[in-house]
């Protein structure tokens, strides 16, 4: 069974294209996933880079690169101080290794009270939910989510 077969059969909709590749520079094959909802949209980027290297490269027209590794929170705020630190808190205290924290946001808004970020951080173990919660408490972040790959 194929990806497009278990696309179809979830009654998923998917549109593949190809572009041709540059020919200098760049990441190489970029593959883009667009997701369309009754209600949201959402766009997002990523790479293998050096052969074996899975890399995020853009979400929601926000440039990150983050190593996508097995197990990654993934947090959408408002680009304002102080967050990182408060994240890192939450995480040491919930005995949660950090291996990368990578950050990105959103250029274009008025201020930096309204610029949107996001941040993966990629950890070294499964994300209580517990710890999730305490992450949303966070008065800046509007969404945490935790993730597991492969």
């Amino acid at each position: 069974m194929n990806a497009a077969s278990l696309a179809d059969l979830r009654g998923l909709r998917v549109h593949e294209a190809h572009k041709a590749k540059a020919s200098t520079g760049g990441a190489g094959s970029v593959l883009s996933v667009f997701l369309k909802s009754s209600t949201e949209e959402h766009m997002v980027k990523g790479a293998v880079l050096h052969g074996t290297a899975p890399r995020l490269l853009h979400i929601d027209d926000i440039d990150i690169e983050a190593p996508l590794g097995r197990d990654l929170i993934y947090l959408r705020n408002r680009d304002v101080p102080g967050v990182i630190g408060k994240v890192g808190t939450i995480l040491g205290e919930g005995e949660i290794n950090i291996a990368d924290f990578s950050l990105g946001r959103r250029s274009a808004e008025i201020s930096a009270h309204t610029r949107e970020a996001i941040a993966v951080v990629h950890v070294d173990g499964p994300v209580p939910d517990e710890v999730l919660k305490q992450l949303e408490k966070i008065p800046a972040v509007r969404q945490a989510k935790a993730v597991r790959l492969f």
